[in-house]
């Protein structure tokens, strides 16, 4: 009996089924569970997984490129270039849709007075960040520049999103 995360594992692998897709739903999935439901750890367990598999897979082009600059194999250094700056272009996309969602999680949350709720959601947010924080550095500057708005000139009043926030009187 195939478990569903090793199943999106393999469709991941052979290229079924992309990044950008796994995350949508496993973000779907923890916004439509209720109340602790998202203590359940599938859905954390397919979204580590899917930031480990794109890692590795800009790992191997790392590595490859490295040995042929060793052997300067010029034809094979640049179709390795050009395929680092597509996975690196993923990875920064794949990090940014993560942190979209996250966002979208926590303001959503932090309205409806789950506190619990929240708390795992953030401290699963916190691990990703933990976990991955050079990976997550070498895309900060660009992170910042995504999320920040004409708002941002009064920190105070701006949200995570970058959204101003309006103070009633």
């Amino acid at each position: 009996e195939f478990h569903i995360s090793t199943i999106i594992d393999k469709f991941m692998t052979i290229k079924i089924l992309n990044f950008k897709t796994i995350i949508a739903w496993v973000f779907k999935e923890i916004e439509r569970n209720e109340g602790l439901q998202c203590l359940y750890k599938l859905q954390w367990e397919i979204l580590f997984n899917v930031i480990y598999k794109m890692l590795a897979r800009s790992d191997s082009v790392k590595t490859d490129l490295r040995k042929a600059r060793q052997k300067n194999e010029i034809e094979s250094i640049k179709k390795l270039e050009k395929a680092l700056d597509i996975v690196s272009n993923e990875e920064k996309t794949m990090f940014l849709l993560i942190f979209k969602k996250f966002n979208k999680l926590l303001n959503e949350n932090g309205m409806n007075d789950d506190t619990l709720r929240m708390d795992v959601i953030f401290d699963r947010f916190r691990q990703i960040c933990r976990k991955y924080r050079m990976e997550i550095e070498s895309y900060f500057f660009q992170i910042c520049l995504l999320y920040t708005s004409d708002a941002a000139d009064d920190l105070l009043c701006v949200d995570l999103g970058g959204r101003r926030i309006i103070k009633k009187k």
